[in-house]
């Protein structure tokens, strides 16, 4: 199926051609194109023709050598009459007949040799999508192959949502499926392996985009196109892969939530190096499964291009940041309300201090209302004493509340956990809590 890109090609060269011609002449180059493809179809039925036999070659010399045939023919038939005759009440024939199919053959060939038998008759196929509903990819392939145009049509124009991440994993299809024409996709799910098919995909109009693949390179070509997208989660198992020649700044100026997952700090470090998100309000780092440790410092170009940041949520790998780190990358943030912190207890009392609120100093993230702070406190390297200033000098009963503007956000939520707590520091949460400090020791 052509591309856009071909199409537009292609519509540029035939215009060039005919800039001299006239109508008549216009119509004899139609006439003499139908015709290639009418010779074209006829070769292709040929050459379809001669690959389902050679397929069904392979398929033969398969059963040939399957260790089934060495398999005594009662007990073939005792687990046929098993799996046949089970009564449950939950399961119906349909049930039942699948269940033989499994035995023998995946489940997609037992469907494509119904289909095959039921011919030259049609057929009634309904596809049931909806949440929650996964479909064998390769079911899927079968009915795309088969469909009546029309009905192909009517999906791929009705499409919305489409997950692909299993593709590649759990199953192996013959070749990649192309949805280069599906006019309302705007959400995509997919994994993609370096050494597989290209997907045809109309990168273009996706707005949410998950995208696993085993190359940044790959993921990096690929969010070129994706210049309408709003939110994206990218994930990649790579390690130290090749990066590939230096690249202009990716602009993703609608971009406005974006969750990173790699295994390799230099990988994460390069892609946020390479991306611009000026409209961004929420970023998502999942470093857990970090080989290396990331120097919390180095993407702070990409915060500097991104200064609309609400929500920071940090999951830490096997080396956490420090206090001095995490403050670096709150100066790069001035209007941060929500900030997550989970995992590795390397945080001191410093956090506490310059997240605290003094008379006459400018605050450092003055709209921060929401903090969680799970497992990354380092319980030899802070005094409780500064966390309960913390707590209490950027929180006010509403009696207490004065009539100027606030100089800082009041808590709207706040959990620490991961640490054994004072019966000293328990009181002070108690008392806050009961000024209505909506405070969660986790």
């Amino acid at each position: 199926m052509p591309t856009t890109a071909s199409v537009l090609a292609i519509l540029l060269e035939q215009t060039d051609r005919t800039r001299q011609s006239s109508k008549a002449e216009i119509e004899r180059f139609i006439e003499e194109s139908e015709q290639k493809i009418i010779s074209l179809e006829s070769q292709i039925c040929t050459l379809v023709a001669l690959r389902d036999r050679e397929r069904a070659c392979v398929d033969s010399l398969r059963h040939i050598i399957s260790p089934i045939r060495t398999l005594p023919i009662e007990l073939l038939i005792e687990i046929f009459l098993l799996a046949i005759t089970d009564n449950s009440l939950r399961r119906t024939i349909h049930d039942r007949i699948r269940d033989a199919h499994h035995i023998t053959q995946l489940y997609a060939d037992g469907l494509e040799g119904w289909l095959a038998r039921s011919a030259p008759l049609t057929v009634p196929v309904s596809l049931r999508l909806g949440h929650r509903i996964v479909i064998n990819p390769c079911t899927l392939e079968l009915l795309i192959r088969i469909a009546p145009p029309s009905a192909l049509l009517a999906l791929l124009d009705s499409l919305e949502v489409l997950d692909l991440s299993l593709i590649g994993t759990d199953y192996e299809m013959t070749e990649r499926p192309a949805f280069a024409m599906v006019p309302r996709l705007r959400k995509m799910s997919i994994t993609i392996y370096s050494d597989e098919p290209d997907v045809l995909i109309p990168w273009a109009q996706l707005t949410y985009l998950t995208l696993d693949c085993d190359t940044l390179d790959i993921i990096l070509d690929i969010m070129t196109h994706c210049t309408a997208l709003t939110h994206a989660s990218i994930g990649t198992r790579a390690m130290h892969n090749y990066i590939g020649a230096h690249r202009p700044l990716l602009a993703l100026c609608h971009l406005h939530t974006l969750s990173l997952q790699f295994i390799c700090s230099e990988l994460m470090v390069h892609f946020l190096g390479s991306v611009s998100a000026p409209a961004l309000q929420e970023l998502h780092l999942n470093a857990s499964d970090l080989s290396d440790s990331i120097q919390f410092e180095k993407p702070l170009a990409f915060l500097v291009r991104s200064p609309n940041i609400t929500r920071l949520d940090v999951r830490c790998g096997s080396v956490g940041p420090t206090s001095h780190e995490v403050i670096v990358v709150l100066r790069h943030t001035p209007r941060l309300t929500h900030l997550e912190l989970h995992d590795r207890r390397s945080l001191d009392d410093t956090l506490f201090d310059v997240l605290s609120y003094k008379a006459g100093v400018a605050p450092l993230v003055p709209h921060l209302h929401s903090l969680v702070l799970d497992r990354v406190v380092d319980p030899d390297g802070f005094a409780e004493e500064a966390l309960e200033h913390m707590l209490a000098s950027r929180w006010q009963a509403d009696g207490e509340v004065t009539s100027g503007p606030p100089t800082v956000a009041r808590w709207s939520y706040v959990g620490v956990g991961g640490y054994r707590y004072s019966e000293q520091l328990m009181n002070t949460v108690e008392m806050l809590q009961r000024k209505g400090l909506p405070l969660e020791l986790i």
